[in-house]
């Protein structure tokens, strides 16, 4: 998930929690209207030694793998520091096939759980020993602020030409500079931070994808 939204640890946009327990989760955070959102799994379909459930809620179905049993499991399979056996493979194997086809099979309300994180401070979460002091600027989304034409050029020795109306440029201008501002999160692949930029509010090739 993190590589697809283009988060990276070089621009900056990509981290680890600080907190361990907190490896599962993600944290959403948006900027312009300052709200950040805690998203964790309820108790009953936990499994990862170490991480437990930091948020109340659980679930009310009963999975078809015994959370319990793929906690052991996984717990022998760290003390082989690297040398499970095939048969310790293939069973972790099937129990993941049928724990995800077994969540994916109902809501997601159902199985995870989100909370608003009042006065959130990006730094308190990150593990700073894992960023980089300054990261590089990304120099392939600039563009997509600019103002273009609504039309494609016909003469380019007129620039004047299918100019676009100046109350366009008015309202693309307003609502860049109130709406175009990024979010950031930590995703769910070991608590990084992922970063995106909100689409457009006058939508088409203005939507930052």
């Amino acid at each position: 998930m993190a590589f697809l939204t283009g988060a990276r640890i070089q621009y900056g946009n990509l981290g680890y929690f600080k907190d361990g327990r907190y490896g599962h989760a993600i944290i959403l955070y948006r900027e312009d209207t300052e709200i950040a959102v805690l998203a964790t799994w309820k108790q009953g379909i936990n499994n990862i030694p170490g991480e437990p459930v930091m948020l109340p809620g659980k679930i009310t179905w009963i999975p078809k793998v015994n959370m319990q049993e793929v906690l052991e499991l996984k717990k022998v399979v760290k003390a082989t520091k690297g040398k499970p056996t095939p048969y310790q493979v293939d069973l972790m194997r099937y129990y993941q096939y049928m724990h995800i086809n077994d969540i994916l099979s109902r809501p997601l309300e159902e199985s995870y759980q989100v909370k608003v994180i009042e006065n959130f401070k990006w730094e308190e979460w990150v593990d700073p020993s894992k960023t980089i002091p300054n990261p590089h600027k990304r120099a392939d989304i600039r563009p997509k602020d600019y103002l273009y034409r609504g039309t494609q050029l016909k003469d380019r020795s007129n620039p004047s030409q299918d100019r676009l109306p100046y109350w366009y440029h008015e309202a693309v201008t307003l609502a860049l500079g109130k709406a175009r501002k990024p979010r950031r999160e930590i995703s769910p692949w070991r608590g990084r931070y992922s970063l995106y930029c909100f689409d457009h509010p006058l939508g088409g090739d203005m939507a930052g994808k």
